[in-house]
Order: C-alpha cells, then sequence, then structure tokens
C-alpha cells in the first residue's frame, strides 16, 4: 500500500510486470496489470572501437573535420542523446530524432556513447563507449596528371655555337609616314 493523498503516485520502477488497484475509505478497484519495457540503447554502427580516421588531404593538420557517429533504430526511441568526449578534455552533448550525428573535431583521440529516450522521458542506460582515433592531414606529394615528358637536359657537347644578328629597330615617328 502506498498513500497517496492527492491521487497521484510517482515510483521507480525496473523493467517487468506489475498489478495495481486504488482503494478508497473501504472500497477497492479490481486489479489492474502493466508491463514496463526495459529501454535498450540502439546498436552502435560506427566509427568502431579502435577505428582510426585520417582527415582528407585537403585539410591542414590541426583543421577540424566532419565524423559522423552513427546508429541502429529502435522502436520506442524518440529521442537518441549523444555524448562524446576527446583525450584533450574536450567534450559534448547532443540529441537527435536521427540514426546518425555529424560532428566537426579536431585531430585526436575520441571515445562515444549514446543512450534512447522514450516518449514518456524515460532513458535508457548509456551504451557501451566506443574508441576512435582522428589523424590530421598528411602532406601529398603532387601528381602531374598531363604534360609532355621531360627532355634530358644538354650538355656541353651538345650544345652548338649560334650567331646572333643585330637587327636594325624604327626609331619613333611622330606624324604621318
Amino acid at each position: 500500500d502506498v498513500p497517496a493523498p492527492q491521487g497521484q503516485v510517482n515510483v521507480t520502477l525496473a523493467p517487468g510486470t506489475y498489478r495495481w488497484r486504488m482503494s478508497h475509505q473501504g472500497s477497492r478497484t479490481a486489479w489492474r496489470s502493466f508491463t514496463r519495457v526495459g529501454l535498450a540503447p540502439p546498436p552502435l554502427v560506427g566509427p568502431r572501437d579502435g577505428a582510426v580516421i585520417t582527415a582528407t588531404a585537403a585539410k591542414t593538420a590541426a583543421e577540424k573535420q566532419s565524423v559522423t557517429l552513427g546508429w541502429g533504430t529502435v522502436s520506442h526511441s524518440l529521442e537518441t542523446e549523444i555524448e562524446w568526449k576527446s583525450e584533450a578534455g574536450e567534450k559534448g552533448t547532443s540529441r537527435t530524432r536521427a540514426a546518425g550525428v555529424a560532428l566537426a573535431l579536431a585531430p585526436g583521440k575520441y571515445t562515444w556513447r549514446i543512450r534512447t529516450v522514450s516518449e514518456s522521458g524515460q532513458n535508457s542506460a548509456w551504451s557501451k563507449e566506443l574508441g576512435f582515433t582522428l589523424e590530421g592531414a598528411v602532406p601529398v606529394a603532387p601528381t602531374v596528371l598531363a604534360g609532355p615528358e621531360p627532355s634530358p637536359v644538354p650538355t656541353s657537347e651538345a650544345i652548338t655555337p649560334m650567331t646572333v644578328a643585330a637587327l636594325p629597330t624604327a626609331g619613333p615617328s611622330i606624324g604621318p609616314a
């Protein structure tokens, strides 16, 4: 028996089937039952635990890069709460109804986890924490896409002497010719 002077009882219940009835001044209602379903976080898709992600060549070593965290969907989930943190102390949380979120992150080591939030506001337990490394850009040597083959460098034996003649030049003129 739980007294409820204001007509409402708030209790935290573990998953399972429960029976209840009301009584007032000696009269009781019939027993009723309900089942509380346990919430579970959705399956994590990626990046997988231990993944190493290399920034694209267009990025500098310190520039932030977009990394997508992804997971499967769960029917009882209204939203998914995401929590991430870096080894350097940077951290963040967000909520979404999508099955993934793109974050702008600087190179470093990160961990992340998620949990679901039901329509009734209940949270699941946090998922297993996964870790990944985002590496900075690696300089790439330029690639010649098209052009002539390079010519050999001439040696002194291959040079032929040339005579250069002076050509007359016309001086400046003023007025009609």
